[in-house]
């Protein structure tokens, strides 16, 4: 990812709070942001959001950069990778990451949801 980029991703984690705070999800349930969800947020939490989904974009726009016909995509390994969690492990390994981790403060959420991911 570009250095520019690093704050959106860093954003991810503010989507992750707001989903987990949203829904007591549970591993193997789907959880999407409805415009109830969205009406009883706050500013911060809908930012949030947003950032979420311009970091996937950027990750995404990446990976097919690579040149014409590339299929990579980073959408299932995250997929698969994650969706044995809930987001509350998921925002719980997050924290622990940075916990153990201080000198690591400016690693992307991006880059440790990609690390759990493919540790999964």
């Amino acid at each position: 990812m570009k250095r520019k980029h690093v704050g959106w991703a860093v954003l991810l984690l503010a989507l992750i709070l707001m989903a987990a705070g949203l829904s007591a999800s549970h591993a193997g349930e789907e959880f999407v942001v409805t415009g109830v969800d969205w009406t009883q947020s706050s500013e911060q939490a809908k930012r949030g959001f947003l950032a979420g989904i311009v970091t996937m974009i950027e990750i995404e726009r990446e990976l097919q950069a690579k040149g014409p016909g590339c299929s990579k995509s980073s959408i299932p390994t995250l997929h698969d990778g994650l969706s044995s969690m809930t987001l509350l492990e998921m925002r719980e390994s997050i924290d622990r990451y940075y916990a153990d981790n201080p000198g690591k403060i400016e690693t992307p959420v991006i880059h440790i949801l990609w690390d759990m991911a493919n540790a999964q």
